[in-house]
């Protein structure tokens, strides 16, 4: 089993992100099973737009809204680089893993995975 947790959004490129994954199903035995729990991006500017309202609105519970758009946000653009959820999905089904799914998702928040085929 191998389980990741909010770390896999920091690679940079999506070529990054699906040789990392690559790595991750070559090290799974036959029938092993890998999940991210992870930032995500939506599938489309409208969604995009929903999720990153929804995100600042819950940030505004601990922190001004002056902190969040000039620490948080330019941190967010500097260091984040999510893919869409949708994407990594089918990156994760051409490398070879199968049943893959979401388990859970909140706007741009979600934990999905798969196994790696039994042959």
């Amino acid at each position: 089993m191998v389980i990741s947790s909010l770390a896999l959004h920091h690679l940079r490129t999506d070529e990054d992100k699906k040789n990392f994954y690559s790595k991750i199903y070559k090290a799974l035995s036959p029938g092993g099973i890998f999940y991210n729990a992870d930032v995500v991006l939506a599938s489309s500017s409208h969604l995009q737009d929903a999720y990153t309202k929804k995100w600042k609105e819950f940030m505004c519970k601990s922190m001004s809204k002056q902190e969040i758009e000039e620490k948080w946000i330019p941190k967010y653009k500097e260091e984040d680089r999510p893919a869409m959820l949708m994407d990594q999905l089918a990156w994760l089904g051409k490398i070879g893993f199968v049943y893959t799914d979401v388990v859970w998702k909140f706007y741009n928040f979600a934990v999905y995975g798969g196994a790696r085929s039994d042959t």
